[in-house]
């Protein structure tokens, strides 16, 4: 989609509560509307982004320059209000304000940056894919858990939560889709393929 100034944006998050809130992102930049998409301003981005300024900022580990991209976006309403989250190629980040500031946050007790490629939510449960596994949380972010997987995430390009609650997930693939669910009662798990319409 495009926003006013013709610049190309890849994610969308709505506000869960107002629809005159819009949040537009692609790699390097957001920008938010509080009227439905007639009038935009840029937003500071979490991970070092910064508006028109965004990308070429960077920050340097181990005597390398790492630049922050942006590659997910998702709103979800919490307990006291609307939660925004942003997924980058160094972490998951969360604003309390709708952008325009931002938290890291710590999806284990291990001390890394993931690298968050895929995010989704339904109602309070929100689903992110890094790349070695996927989180969960059902609590609109409080709280964190790893899902063992039956697919590699190397091989996973998109998530989906299922509306009806529980840890079913949709898992989008290079050749269709697979969902897994697990059963509440023992904790196995199970995948298959979707049928996909012609």
């Amino acid at each position: 989609m495009r926003t006013a100034g013709g610049q190309h944006f890849q994610f969308l998050a709505a506000h869960p509560t107002n629809p005159n809130v819009l949040i537009v992102g692609n790699a390097d930049r957001l920008r938010r509307s509080l009227d439905a998409g007639k009038t935009w301003k840029d937003l500071s981005a979490p991970g070092g982004l910064s508006g028109a300024a965004a990308g070429r900022g960077s920050k340097k580990a181990a005597g390398t320059t790492v630049e922050t991209r942006l590659q997910a976006l998702a709103a979800v309403e919490g307990p006291k209000g609307a939660l925004l989250y942003a997924g980058t190629n160094r972490g998951l980040f969360r604003s309390a304000d709708f952008g325009s500031s931002w938290s890291a946050v710590a999806l284990t007790t291990v001390k890394l940056v993931p690298n968050v490629q895929a995010l989704t939510v339904a109602a309070q449960r929100l689903l992110v894919r890094t790349g070695e596994t996927l989180y969960l949380s059902n609590d609109a972010g409080a709280a964190w858990k790893p899902l063992s997987m039956l697919l590699s995430t190397a091989t996973i390009y998109d998530v989906a939560l299922s509306p009806r609650g529980g840890e079913a997930v949709l898992l989008g693939r290079r050749k269709g889709c697979t969902g897994t669910s697990r059963d509440r009662r023992n904790g196995n798990g199970s995948a298959r393929d979707c049928r996909m319409g012609r």
